[in-house]
Order: structure tokens, then sequence, then C-alpha cells
């Protein structure tokens, strides 16, 4: 697998075997960029491998609720590095350190502001046709904080919540769990809903469903650009604004799994016993209804 360097990859027809693109015929060129298109889409680069292109300091990871601070910070953190945030500073954003409860967005929204963000929902500028997940993707700049909403399957009632960074400068989606590498983006990722969605499916396990839920765009905002003292630790407080259950995609693949387990089997009939069939005579007197001990 070719180095991952935020680039577009082109495929191995274009890639110094056989002839050159320019001396192609019309049907070799459509042919070769149909094998481009079909070819196998999002590469990984490893953590190491990110931070030597990006400098120290530029991938956080975590194992408790901390998929929307991290991912705010993951989807820039050259910027907020320049504005004095480092992870540390978002960590004290989330309620209970992040044991028991989210961190709500609109707590996000505030703490950016200070620092002349406007951390903008902008997810109908994206339902569009092709669908939220495909029109993100087909951005070439801004940085994105994407809620994602995670599935059993379609009759799941009780949905998880998880959040990534999406960097559409270097085209690279980022999970904040430590197993789980940068998603590359390549060209075919952005050729159809089905292909755009897989990005973001493949940081959980096979069948289960993904949906783009909510897009926050950084944006600026005016202001005087003073960087404000470190936020004071914020108070647990019930967030409806932010679900993020499991913090990692892995703590969400476990959320998932157990809840599966512990879900009672449907009966296969209602509690009481079906009509007599027709022909017999119904009886008719008082009921009796008994007790065993």
């Amino acid at each position: 697998m070719p180095p991952c360097n935020g680039q577009q990859a082109v495929g191995e027809q274009e890639n110094g075997r056989g002839v050159s693109k320019k001396k192609r015929s019309r049907s070799g060129r459509r042919n070769a960029n149909k094998a481009d298109e079909a070819a196998g889409g999002f590469t990984t680069q490893t953590h190491r491998s990110y931070e030597n292109e990006h400098g120290n300091g530029s991938l956080a990871t975590g194992k408790l609720r901390d998929c929307a601070v991290l991912a705010a910070f993951n989807s820039m953190p050259d910027a907020l590095h320049k504005r004095g945030i480092d992870v540390s500073m978002l960590r004290q954003l989330m309620p209970n350190g992040g044991r028991t409860q989210d961190t709500a967005f609109s707590t996000l929204q505030t703490f950016f502001l200070e620092y002349n963000y406007d951390l903008k929902c902008v997810t109908e500028d994206y339902r569009l046709g092709g669908g939220p997940a495909l029109n993100l993707l087909n951005k070439t700049t801004g940085h994105f904080l994407v809620q994602l909403r995670v599935a059993l399957n379609v009759h799941d009632k009780r949905p998880a919540w998880h959040c990534v960074a999406f960097n559409a400068h270097i085209q690279k989606v980022i999970d904040n769990d430590a197993k789980m590498d940068p998603r590359c983006l390549q060209r075919s990722d952005t050729t159809s809903k089905k292909k755009a969605l897989e990005v973001f499916k493949s940081f959980f396990k096979p069948g289960t469903i993904v949906e783009v839920h909510n897009i926050y765009e950084f944006l600026a905002s005016t202001g005087s650009g003073c960087a404000p003292p470190p936020p004071k630790k914020q108070k647990a407080t019930p967030s409806t604004d932010a679900k993020c259950v499991g913090g990692t995609s892995a703590g969400v693949n476990t959320d998932l799994a157990a809840q599966a387990a512990a879900r009672e089997p449907e009966p296969p009939w209602e509690m009481h016993p079906p009509p007599p069939p027709k022909g017999l005579p119904r009886r008719v007197g008082f009921s009796c209804v008994c007790f065993f001990w």
C-alpha cells in the first residue's frame, strides 16, 4: 500500500506501468478510469506515520466519552495549537471526566467562541442529492466534526452515537480510538453514497448500520483573537445535545453487542390463551383463577 499523504492516489495504470496516460487511446483512458474507480477505496495510515507527517501531538486518542472533544481537536490540531489550545484543556470540558456523561455540543461551541471559532451545525447544507456523507467527503476545504448514528439493524430503537473528525484539507477521517488508523480518502470514495458511507462504516463491525446524523464545521468568528484563560472544570450536568455512547468506535461496538445480548426475545404470542376452535361449545359460567405456590 502506498504511503498516505493526504493526496488522492492514482491507479496502477498511471503509476509508471505500461503506457502513459497521454499516449493512451480514448477507450484505454476510459477503461483505466473505470479500473481506478473500482479499485480499493480509502487507505489507512498508522498513528506514527500520521504524526511523522503532521507533527508530534497532531493526533489525540482516548477511551472515555471523549469522542466529541477529540474529534474537535483532530479536525484541526495545527490551528488549535497556534491558539494555545491543547487536548488537556478540551478534556476539562468533559462532565465527570467523561466517566458517565457526554460533552454537550453547546459546551464546545461556547468554549471555541472564546477563541474566535464558530463550531456551527451545517447539517442541512449537506442533506442534498447523494446524502450528507457523500456531499461532505466531496469537500476539499474545511474542518468538520461528524456525529454518527450507529445501530445494530434497521429495527434498533436504541442506537449509539459517536463522533469522528474530517479534515477536508488533507482528505482524512480520524477516529479517537487508538486502534483505529486514520482513513485517507481516495477518488472512488466520493463517487457514490454507498462508497462514502463505507468510509464511516469501516470504524465499526461489519453489518452495523451507520448514518451521518449531524455535521459541525469550524468557521471563523469575529472577535479580539486574544486567548482566554484555561476553562474551569465542568460540573456534571445532563447532556441532551450530544450523545456519544461508548467513547470510541470500539466502545460503541461493545455497547451494541451488550444491548443485543441483554434484550429478551419477543414472546411468540400475547400472554393469554388463544380462542377455542370454531364448532366447539363455549363454556359459560364463572371462571376459576388458580394460584400455584
